[in-house]
């Protein structure tokens, strides 16, 4: 891969004990292998967190550019209790969500297996956060929790925290890590979370 990795600015002031948070130099590509983005140094709270909002939206510029192509994210080798274990978190959840099936909203089926039932005949369809997000996941496999996402409603800085936090919480619930992908490329990760170290990867010199 290349490029190089580089400690997020945000760590010159951490509110609170963190992990590091990591990802490649967009800027490395094109320059020396030595070239790294300029480090933030954060005085106060409120530093901290105008540069973090800067950042954010720069990487909606890059990474959820409106190409004409989806995003995906995928929580990799899991399970029918993996997929019940999120349903049963999504009802208990603050996230609004609809599911559908055939494109009839109705009532989220309580297990999972059901859906999957239904998937052999019917299409299956279930959308979070629809007046923020619009995250859908139409329940392909039991082998892996796969998301996708339209880049044009990733377009602000607010939006990006907003889906990070939806994947690092997804995550750390399911204890497996999880990534972000051009459409329908799980082995060109260009986002990755483990929520055993709880450190962020970003791959952007596979996105430029």
């Amino acid at each position: 891969m290349t490029g190089h990795f580089y400690q997020d600015p945000r760590l010159a002031y951490t509110p609170k004990p963190s992990k590091p948070f990591l990802f490649l130099c967009p800027l490395c590509l094109p320059q020396p292998p030595t070239a790294t983005m300029p480090r933030l140094h954060h005085k106060n709270k409120q530093d901290y967190q105008k540069e973090k909002l800067i950042m954010l939206s720069e990487l909606s510029q890059i990474v959820f550019e409106n190409d004409g192509s989806l995003r995906d994210i995928f929580v990799l080798n899991t399970s029918e209790q993996d997929w019940q274990i999120m349903l049963n978190f999504l009802r208990q959840s603050s996230y609004p969500f609809e599911f559908t099936i055939d494109g009839t909203p109705q009532e989220l089926p309580d297990s999972v297996k059901t859906i999957f039932d239904l998937r052999q005949e019917h299409s299956t369809q279930l959308c979070i956060d629809r007046q923020e997000l619009v995250i859908n996941s139409f329940f392909f496999t039991e082998e892996e929790i796969d998301f996708d996402i339209h880049p044009r409603d990733i377009n602000t800085g607010d939006k990006v925290e907003r889906l990070l936090e939806f994947m690092r919480t997804i995550s750390k619930l399911l204890n497996k890590e999880i990534i972000l992908t051009p459409q329908m490329s799980e082995t060109n990760p260009w986002y990755r979370f483990n929520p055993v170290t709880e450190n962020e990867i970003w791959y952007l010199c596979e996105v430029i």
